[in-house]
Parts: C-alpha cells; structure tokens; sequence
C-alpha cells in the first residue's frame, strides 16, 4: 500500500471536490453504488432479473448527484471570492470590530478576492477552467474556501485583541503586495506563452523560480493569516497547503520532467523559493551596468552627430539652438 503523502493529498482533493469522472452507466459507478448498499449487487449478475424502475431511477439520480462532473472548478472559486467583501461586511455589522488589524484584513483580502476574479477573466488558469467537479462535490469545495473566512470571523470577534506593531503590519501587506504581482505575473507569463506553444518555460519569474504562482500565494496568504494574531487560520493554512499545493506541485514535476531542459532547469532553479547564489546577482549587476553604460553611450553619440549652433540675436543675448530629427531646443545665456 502507497502510503506516500503526496498519494494521500491527491487522494483528499479528489474526495473533497467530487472528482470522480465515472459514467452514468458504467460499472464503476455501479460498485461505488453497491458499496453503500444503494444498489443491489445481485440485480446484474442474475440472468433474467432488472432492476426495479424505483431503484433504477434512484441509481440514476444518485450518479447524477454524486458521480456526475458538472460545475467547473473557476465557477465555484468565482462566486466564493465574489461573496468574501460581502461576508466580511456581515461580520462587521454583527460585531463591530474596532481593531485596525481587521479593517487592514478586510482590504487585503477584499482586494486579493476581486483582483482573482479580474485575473481569471482576462487569463485564466488552465486548472481551474477545465477541471470540473459534480453538484455534492460544489458544496463541499465551497465549505472549506469558507475556511480562510475563519481570520476575519475571528478579528472580528475578539474585542481583546493582540495589537500588531506598525512596522509588523507594514510588512505583512508589503509581503502581500509582493506575493500578488508575483503571482499574476506568473500567471500571466504562463498563460500567453502557452497558449502560442507548449514549451518549458524558463524566463521572466520562472527563470530563479519553477512555482512562481505557489509562491506568490504563499507570501499572500500567510500574510494574511499572520494578521489575524491566531494559531487557528495558521492551521487552516498549512491543513490547505499540505492537501492542496503539495499535491498540484508534485503533478506539475511530474508533467514538466518529460521536457528534455528538465534536468538542468531543476538544478538552476528552486522549488517554491527563488534560488539566488552570488554569481546569479553578479549576473544581474552586469547586465544592469551594461544597459547603463549603453544607453549613456547612445546619447553621446547622438549629440556628436548634431553639435549646438550658436547665434546671436538683437538684444546681443547668446542663443544655443541644439537641431535634432524630432524638436528645436533654445537654451539662453546671460
């Protein structure tokens, strides 16, 4: 028996989301039916004998319900961060919070909610778009994204609470500024280079990184939930990022290593984490200084080529007129 983690993370997403791909009719679904005693296990295999049509129609329905994909994966996702602002404004309006920490919760996560839903419209994750869950599946998935409601509910609740420093606040949403760019950079790098040709991407944010996404989500939310002040929503977390992330990391190495770069990007680059060594920020420095003494370069040069002229007007004032291809410059001397 497997008992690697990664198996049973896969195996909880797939239970959690409803899955489960098996046809109306197929025997699959007939076993997972039998199993609970929905359906007799005898009604196929004796020779002569059907089901009975209330059965039947109860069979048809429970694979509807249970066995069926319906509801994509970015709808239930969608409605989740479209609801949040609103949730959060309920919880205000039954506690009255006065913290700063909840009301800088409340902009964060707020922001971090529709700014999903405005990256999803314009390109969206190819995970979310395609995978879809059944209908029993769609309230489960929903119950726990209302997991990461759990901060809000808890800051908003508590009238003693733990006052953040403002240097440790200002870091937190400066991580969670951080964390969001990088993601949708990510994401955003990954969706219009693959839409043109399948290949390994290896530049831009995934040239130190090769889960840029992850970690952009990573700073965001941990940020968030070290705002909170609680050992709650930092258990929420890790419970997701070990069920969750772990997983969809581990199937996207297992997808990327059929490239022939695999092996040489995997050792420049680091999982979730940049991988940044002296020679990667002499690299940097270079190429930085180069551009410099380029561009410094291609203005002298261009000011070589057409020398200021000098004239003198009525008033005896010296006037330097500089001629370039696009526009006249006058500069006055005393």
């Amino acid at each position: 028996m497997d008992r690697s983690p990664w198996r049973l993370g896969s195996f909880l997403i797939k239970g959690a989301a409803g899955t489960v791909r098996s046809s109306l009719h197929s025997d699959v679904g007939n076993r997972t039916l039998q199993r609970f005693g929905l359906v007799s296990s005898k009604s196929k295999k004796s020779s002569g004998r059907h089901m009975s049509p209330a059965e039947s129609h109860l069979s048809l329905c429970l694979k509807h319900v249970f066995l069926q994909p319906r509801v994509r994966l970015r709808s239930i996702m969608f409605i989740h961060f479209l609801c949040t602002p609103f949730v959060l404004l309920l919880l205000f309006a039954w506690y009255l919070p006065s913290s700063p920490e909840f009301w800088v919760y409340f902009a964060l996560h707020s922001a971090r909610a529709w700014l999903w839903i405005l990256k999803n419209l314009c390109f969206p994750d190819f995970i979310f778009s395609k995978q879809k869950v059944t209908i029993s599946g769609t309230f489960i998935l929903f119950a726990l994204l209302s997991l990461y409601w759990v901060a809000p509910w808890i800051l908003a609740r508590n009238k003693q609470y733990f006052a953040i420093p403002f240097p440790v606040m200002a870091f937190f949403i400066a991580c969670w500024g951080v964390g969001i760019g990088v993601n949708f950079a990510a994401d955003a790098q990954k969706y219009f280079m693959l839409r043109e040709r399948k290949v390994l991407i290896r530049d831009g944010v995934f040239s130190r990184c090769r889960h840029p996404a992850y970690f952009g989500d990573l700073l965001s939310y941990a940020s968030m939930t070290m705002l909170s002040a609680h050992w709650l929503p930092f258990l929420i977390y890790v419970f997701f990022f070990i069920t969750v992330f772990l997983p969809l990391i581990y199937r996207k190495e297992k997808n990327l290593s059929r490239y022939a770069e695999w092996p040489p990007y995997r050792s420049e680059t680091g999982l979730l984490f940049p991988k940044v060594d002296r020679s990667y920020l002499r690299t940097v420095w270079d190429s930085y200084m180069k551009q410099s003494i380029d561009m410094t370069l291609e203005c002298t040069n261009s000011h070589s080529k057409n020398p200021p002229k000098t004239r003198i007007n009525g008033a005896g004032v010296g006037t330097t007129v500089s001629f370039h291809p696009e526009s006249i410059v006058h500069q006055d001397h005393s």
